[in-house]
């Protein structure tokens, strides 16, 4: 093989990969990838010459699970990162000293637009898209038994009979 094949091949292996690679992913452009049942996202707090910066790696992520895992890398302005949805608190994180390990807040969201809202940041209120509808809730587990039951029926579905 002439020299300058190996190298265009090479180079199409690598093109290849790169593309089967990047076709792995769960995330869609701008938006959250996926880990462990929930779409990641990280919140990076950090000051700068302009003013205290608070940046989501991802604007969007699918209905259902989403993990919001947030680290102060330099702010002294930001110490806390809300979640609202018509203007409503529906998570939050507090405390957020530069230095400290980033923490996570999981929530499970519908479909909507909310907002992640970082007070003292030059930017404090930023959109977040969640698309889709989320998978409805589990149903509740029976009751437990409140008193111990007979020996004999232990383990049976009479150990717990109505009072």
């Amino acid at each position: 093989m002439r020299p300058t094949k190996a190298i265009v091949s090479t180079a199409a292996g690598i093109v290849g990969l790169a593309i089967a690679l990047a076709g792995c992913s769960a995330a869609t452009p701008g938006g959250a990838s996926r880990s462990h049942g929930a779409a990641q996202v990280t919140i990076t707090l950090t000051s700068g010459g302009s003013g205290d910066a608070c940046m989501l790696d991802a604007s969007t992520a699918a209905a259902g699970p989403v993990t919001f895992t947030i680290k102060n890398s330099s702010s002294t302005a930001i110490t806390e990162v809300e979640l609202l949805s018509d203007q409503r608190i529906i998570g939050e994180k507090e405390n957020l000293a530069p230095g400290l390990k980033p923490t996570s807040l999981t929530l499970t969201l519908g479909g909507g637009t909310y907002q992640v809202y970082c007070p003292g940041a030059e930017k404090e209120l930023q959109d977040f898209r969640v698309t889709g509808k989320a998978a409805s809730t589990p149903a509740a587990a029976p009751p437990r038994c409140s008193r111990r039951a007979p020996r004999a029926t232990r383990g049976t579905s009479r150990a717990c009979s109505p009072t």
